[in-house]
């Protein structure tokens, strides 16, 4: 995800997997909270869940959370803010028998 204002005022919001009538709900201010660690914002977004072989479209609310992950890279915070990233060390299979 990410958020910009440009130089005559205008937000700019993209959230992955998040429809545009839901993204109208999240400000740039509110990107900015995220960034505090452990901070979480919480919304519901209309989904639809198809069965081609049956037919059949599910269209359901579905709550959608954003909030910084570390699945692919370490998030540093300074003073308890998000600042930036680093990889994480990947060893190879011979240095962990060791």
């Amino acid at each position: 995800m990410y958020g910009l204002v440009d130089i005559e005022g205008n937000e700019i919001i993209k959230v992955k997997g998040v429809t545009s009538e839901a993204a109208s709900e999240i400000s740039f201010s509110t990107l900015n909270q995220l960034l505090v660690k452990d901070s979480t914002k919480e919304f519901t977004q209309e989904k639809w869940y198809k069965k081609v072989i049956e037919g059949e479209i599910l269209v359901a609310d579905t709550i959608y959370t954003l909030k910084i992950t570390s699945n692919k890279r370490q998030p540093i915070y300074i003073n308890n803010k998000f600042d930036s990233t680093r990889p994480y060390h990947l060893r190879s299979y011979d240095e962990l028998i060791k």
